[in-house]
């Protein structure tokens, strides 16, 4: 069996995106960890590294708490994969983790192993959160009103406020709006400074991962920003940032961020919330049809 030694592990750049946005196409888990824009903002934070084997794509990075993990492979032979790092984590003496593994691949290393032999572990602050495009394109239902309110409300104060899809001609206001939302709220944690590292680093690479974005501005200034992208039937939102002294920003941007870009699509992937009490309030609010549990699997 081919070992991990000879599968040429390398860091995730941009001459590996078509390769992982090719296998990615192919699965159907729905969270946010199997994007090629998820690979590559968070590559230089957590050290993810990517290789072929049995015609599918696996990715390993280097987490603080849990060291060395391995992503479920996608594409090929995905259970030959699986074994091959199981091998190899074992000759080498070091522990075999799965990490951010979705409720598909934890059946599938259940069937592999037998449940008895993974010690599987979850936050609820790593769960996605996924969303009929429907309901966050229309707001429509009663359960909604307190979206509906606060967008109707938005239109009364900024009557001027105009929504661009992000291109090469506001880019680079974009770009500074970006630098100066995370210079002034994303340092107050550790998890916001490395999401706030991740997100420049994937609005850099935008136009080359042929991303969908978009600004809100208000009063000649722009008040939101949002990056996404589509794999399958789902659009993931990557960023999503906006200055709430501006009240119902999120509200509109959220929308017309749906009826711009999700048309086409089923569902709508806002990914995590971090355990972030406000975060997790501020998703639920726009009412989910699931949360996409994710998981750690050490094999034992």
């Amino acid at each position: 069996m081919l070992s991990l030694s000879k599968l040429n592990f390398e860091p995730v750049e941009l001459n590996h995106a078509d390769m992982l946005k090719a296998a990615f196409s192919s699965q159907k888990y729905r969270t946010s960890n199997f994007t090629a824009g998820s690979a590559i903002m968070w590559q230089k934070i957590y050290n993810i590294r990517v290789c072929e084997a049995f015609g599918c794509v696996i990715l390993v990075a280097d987490y603080p708490y849990e060291g060395k993990c391995y992503s479920i492979p996608v594409g090929g032979d995905v259970k030959a994969a699986i074994n091959a790092v199981y091998d190899e984590c074992k000759n080498s003496g070091e522990k075999c983790i799965f990490s951010d593994v979705p409720e598909g691949g934890l059946e599938l290393l259940k069937e592999i192993f037998g449940e008895k032999r993974l010690k599987i572990s979850t936050d609820d602050g790593w769960s996605d959160y996924l969303y009929n495009a429907s309901d966050l394109i229309t707001y429509s239902g009663k359960k909604f009103n307190g979206q509906r309110n606060h967008v109707n409300r938005f239109n009364r104060l900024y009557p001027d406020a105009v929504f661009e899809p992000l291109t090469r001609e506001n880019f680079d206001e974009a770009y500074e709006f970006l630098k100066n939302y995370i210079s002034q709220n994303g340092t107050t944690s550790e998890s916001g400074e490395l999401e706030g590292c991740a997100a420049i680093r994937l609005m850099k690479r935008y136009f080359d991962l042929n991303l969908y974005g978009a600004i809100l501005k208000a009063n000649n200034k722009i008040i939101s920003l949002s990056i996404g992208e589509k794999v399958g039937d789902t659009l993931f939102v990557h960023v999503e940032k906006g200055l709430i002294e501006f009240s119902g920003v999120y509200q509109v941007m959220v929308q017309k961020f749906a009826e711009t870009y999700a048309g086409d699509v089923l569902f709508i992937n806002r990914e995590e919330d971090d355990g972030v009490e406000g975060l997790r309030k501020s998703k639920l609010s726009y009412h989910p049809i699931g949360l996409l549990n994710k998981y750690s699997v050490e094999i034992t």
